[in-house]
């Protein structure tokens, strides 16, 4: 070898160390070399900067010293494996920060010479997010799984990816008989397929279908009525990406409906035989209402809107006025309830017998509305003064 090629050897020797110098200053990463039993031998800047130590308080000790517990085992299975002369090309735990927290690593390692060539990573920020989508997840999932009402998801193309257990219940049909199927589905009633279709592409139009009662098919092949509820999840381009359905069974509402309704028409003919009607008084509101029997009894047409004043003027000037007046006062003063029988001039100036039930509402100590019923007894009240008269006759 001449002397300018000892020279250029002995210049590459310097560059080499020097560069390796630069590398484990500037490198963004943990860089560390160890020896066969985990003592640290060298370390860059980084570790200072991640884990607050200082690398003179690094040197010397056992990297398992900084391990978290749970991953201690794992940890040394790993560096036996590096022992043996098997490189490792990723590797994840949790070391000590010098505060006491815990930062988490992902490692690649190699041996090399009799010494131990680590590289780490710092990952806690994206292990953190991880963790986050992973517990909102797990809490979403809670939500769907133990919601009372059926809950689905579909894909834009119409696939079903999820349902949960309220949906498979409400159905009849298995979580894996609805998973992956696309429409026209198994709980779709025959006949309306297309209707179901036009609610699924105006969704995907971003159509408003919220609140769609539809009719179900459950597995047994019997229908029953549900309120569905549609929207989209879009992406930041405002793609659909999800198409979600809450599903509410309406069955046991539908028949209490019909059974209001059958005891709405029952009272209303009731009504209409007895001829009795009901009114309210909201005080504090100062509106009053009639029902249609009361309006009916006044002669009044059935979109007239009284005051109280309007109520109280309807009846005869004198005795019958008084008396009413007087049970208002009593009813809003002292919650005093009554029952009377008063003469009363219709809107056509027709004199008529009526009989009027005044009950009181009180909240802390206020009278906030007055309510009772109203009955025409012209008929039988005149009966029973004509009766009357003619025993006084007999008797005189």
């Amino acid at each position: 070898m001449n002397v300018e090629e000892s020279g250029r050897n002995k210049n590459l020797q310097n560059i080499g160390q020097h560069n390796l110098d630069q590398f484990f200053s500037l490198a963004l990463d943990l860089l560390c070399v160890t020896d066969l039993e985990g003592y640290f031998l060298q370390l860059n800047p980084s570790w200072e900067e991640i884990f607050g130590y200082s690398i003179e308080e690094l040197q010397g000790c056992n990297f398992a010293d900084f391990v978290h517990p749970d991953d201690l085992e794992g940890s040394l299975a790993v560096f036996r494996k590096l022992q043996s002369q098997e490189s490792i090309n990723y590797f994840e735990n949790r070391c000590r920060h010098k505060n006491g927290t815990y930062i988490y690593l992902e490692w690649k390692a190699q041996i090399h010479g009799g010494l131990i060539y680590g590289l780490a990573r710092d990952v806690t920020e994206r292990k953190q997010r991880e963790e986050k989508v992973q517990r909102e997840k797990q809490f979403s999932n809670s939500v769907i799984t133990n919601l009372p009402d059926g809950f689905m998801v579909l894909s834009p193309e119409g696939k079903t990816l999820e349902v949960n257990p309220a949906f498979c219940e409400m159905t009849g049909f298995s979580r894996d008989e609805l998973m992956g199927k696309y429409p026209p589905f198994v709980y779709w009633k025959d006949e309306d397929v297309n209707f179901y279709e036009s609610i699924f592409c105006n969704t995907i139009s971003s159509i408003n279908n919220k609140n769609i009662e539809i009719d179900f098919k459950h597995k047994n092949g019997h229908y029953f009525p549900v309120l569905a509820s549609n929207y989209t999840i879009n992406d930041n381009e405002g793609n659909v990406i999800f198409l979600c359905a809450t599903i509410k069974n309406i069955s046991l509402l539908k028949k209490t409906e019909f059974d209001l309704n059958l005891t709405k028409e029952f009272l209303e003919q009731t009504s209409r035989l007895a001829r009795v009607g009901g009114w309210e008084v909201n005080l504090e509101e100062d509106t009053v209402q009639w029902t249609d029997m009361t309006k009916i009894i006044h002669e009044l047409p059935l979109d007239f809107q009284p005051t109280l004043d309007d109520a109280i003027n309807f009846y005869r000037e004198g005795e019958s006025r008084n008396t009413v007046t007087k049970a208002v006062e009593g009813a809003i003063m002292n919650g005093t309830s009554s029952s009377f029988e008063v003469q009363l001039v219709t809107a056509t100036g027709k004199d008529i017998w009526v009989k009027a039930i005044i009950e009181s509402d009180f909240q802390d100590g206020k009278c906030r509305r007055l309510y009772g019923s109203f009955q025409d007894i012209d008929e039988d009240k005149k009966n029973q003064i004509a009766l009357a008269k003619k025993q006084r006759n007999l008797i005189s």
